[in-house]
């Protein structure tokens, strides 16, 4: 059974699929084992990809959102948009893509589009990522 089973650790924190999928790549830039790549690595990132398009959700502006997520410090729950699981769930589709034309894959359309637009906020008042 899960450790934090139904609790907002299960529900929220959920940039540790990121962090996983951060990992995957780094192995593959580290190996340049194109097997691994397509055993293990594409699947892993292929399927935190399919996840994060599962949880974001269209704005009326057109740009995309994660909601009621838990920062990686902690003590931050019930937050929309952390800057860094944002910004890992946009680089997972960016990876992702990568690993898919080095193997002659495609992945959805879908998600070159909520790549593009994901809100990674930015405070430009005093000029940092909240």
């Amino acid at each position: 059974q899960e450790v934090c089973y139904n609790s907002i650790y299960e529900y929220q924190e959920i940039h540790i699929s990121g962090d996983v999928a951060q990992a995957m790549w780094q192995m593959w830039r580290a190996t340049h084992d194109k097997q691994l790549l397509a055993d293990m690595v594409y699947p892993v990132l292929y399927n935190v990809s399919t996840f994060w398009a599962s949880r974001v959700v269209q704005n009326r502006d057109g740009t995309y959102s994660i909601n009621n997520v838990m920062c990686p410090d902690e003590d931050a729950n019930g937050v929309n948009n952390s800057a860094y699981t944002n910004a890992v769930a946009k680089q997972t589709f960016v990876w992702t893509k990568l690993a898919a034309a080095i193997l002659g894959k495609t992945t959805p359309a879908g998600w070159d589009e909520v790549e593009a637009k994901l809100v990674i906020p930015f405070d430009t008042t005093k000029q940092y990522h909240p």
